[in-house]
């Protein structure tokens, strides 16, 4: 499985627990910094739902939001670690393993 597929999936599946987990029905909106063209994407939050810290566990949401607002700016270039829901900050060898692992639950629940 390459990259470009996996990514697909892990859109799918993001874009199926927003809806049936979060019960979140809105999309949020990408806006090409260039052209200022507003796109909707379905696995994005909406600003209000990224605001709420909606893509953080909801166990520790509050104080997982409180801890990310102090070191990263909402409204500045950290805003998509709010909004976009395949958005991470792993680091890349933690990122590796955890792609391989992906690559296999995805396989099973979406391809066979």
């Amino acid at each position: 499985m390459n990259r470009s597929l996996f990514k697909r999936l892990a859109e799918r599946h993001q874009e199926e627990f927003k809806k049936n987990v979060l019960h979140l029905d809105k999309c949020g909106v990408f806006r090409n910094p260039r052209t200022k063209e507003q796109v909707p994407v379905q696995r994005f939050l909406t600003d209000e739902d990224a605001e709420a810290g909606m893509i953080f566990y909801e166990g520790f949401r509050k104080e997982i939001l409180d801890a990310a607002k102090s070191k990263y700016d909402f409204h500045g270039r950290h805003k998509s670690m709010y909004v976009d829901m395949l958005r991470s900050e792993l680091g890349r060898e933690y990122a590796d393993e955890r792609f391989a692992k992906w690559v296999t639950y995805l396989k099973d629940r979406y391809l066979f």
